[in-house]
């Protein structure tokens, strides 16, 4: 089945998903405009937080992106039974 979503349909969707962003963004540059202008402060307080937030999650999901492999897993190279001397402290044989 295809997307047919539109470029409107992605817009809307991430407004409603940044509604408390936006909002504490939105209202603090009205309320700047209309009353007092050191509102100004708490706007760019939510626009820096919100920055930093979305830094975070880019971050998160280019680690996790990488981590598509799995680790190559370690196997064990001595035979030697535990406590018989024929092997050093790492597993190794001497």
């Amino acid at each position: 089945m295809t997307d047919t979503k539109t470029r409107t349909d992605h817009a809307v969707t991430w407004a409603v998903a940044h509604f408390g962003e936006l909002t504490g963004v939105t209202v603090p540059v009205v309320l700047a405009a209309t009353v007092d202008v050191w509102f100004l402060l708490a706007g760019g307080a939510v626009a820096v937080w919100w920055g930093f937030h979305d830094l975070r999650l880019a971050r998160q999901a280019k680690a996790l992106a990488g981590a598509g492999q799995p680790p190559a897993q370690l196997t064990a190279t001595t035979t030697a039974a535990p406590g018989s001397g024929s092997a050093d402290h790492h597993g190794e044989s001497a």
